[in-house]
């Protein structure tokens, strides 16, 4: 079951899905990650999938595994200039958990990369709650919930 945001109705909808949809982390993948980054102009000419990506180890003491984000948007259509990283968690796990994730591997990734080097922003979202952050600083950037995907509103624009 869905954790619904607080103040959003079971049968909630925003600019890209329904929440009754979102029941797990492919769910929220496929039904809100995949059509989010089309409408940021990330076409398939651009993403990388986790399956095309190297897993690095992030994380720290004890705490290290290998992880590879869910989706990269690229820059460039050789996909080797990322712009988005991008880590889906399912809908009872925390977004921040998948943005300190994705913050991890662009730091990883960004070591590795040709001057000049892009600007990285890593998006860590559940469904219900999506925040961004550059990949080096702690401010988030953004911090939306699911009702707030929609046109009208200034913070989605």
């Amino acid at each position: 079951m869905v954790q619904i945001p607080l103040g959003a109705p079971e049968d909630a909808t925003n600019k890209f899905c329904s929440l009754r949809n979102l029941n797990n982390e492919s769910d929220v993948e496929q039904f809100f990650v995949v059509r989010l980054l089309a409408y940021l102009g990330y076409t398939d000419d651009y993403v990388l999938t986790k399956a095309m990506l190297k897993e690095e180890t992030i994380g720290k003491g004890k705490r290290q595994q290998s992880y590879a984000p869910d989706y990269i948007g690229n820059a460039d259509r050789r996909k080797t200039r990322p712009l988005l990283i991008v880590d889906a968690k399912h809908p009872r796990r925390s977004a921040e958990e998948g943005g300190k994730d994705a913050q991890d591997y662009a730091a990883k990734v960004h070591r590795h990369l040709e001057d000049p080097k892009p600007e990285i922003y890593c998006m860590g979202t559940n469904g219900t709650r999506t925040v961004v952050r550059h990949f080096d600083r702690d401010k988030t950037e953004f911090d939306l919930l699911f009702e707030e995907f929609v046109d009208s509103n200034e913070k989605f624009k």
